[in-house]
């Protein structure tokens, strides 16, 4: 299955630090052991929870969802 990796945090600082890295390499890791091929990452880090629907790497996700490029994030 095609699936995408969503690196969100809540503030500045914490998309400043390791925390965004490390969650890709978790989900990473998490899709390779289900046998899902990652093919995007949509990387939110820093990006205020009441304003995520409107930013532009949260509607390119929602567009390769519309599409099937991922089944899954």
């Amino acid at each position: 299955m095609q699936v995408g990796i969503w690196l969100r945090v809540s503030t500045e600082e914490q998309a400043e630090g390791k925390s965004p890295k490390n969650h890709e390499l978790r989900a990473r890791m998490y899709a390779n052991l289900k046998g899902w091929k990652v093919v995007d990452i949509y990387d939110l880090s820093g990006v205020s929870g009441k304003s995520v629907l409107d930013h532009p790497e949260a509607k390119r996700m929602m567009q390769n969802v519309a599409s099937g490029k991922i089944k899954a994030l």
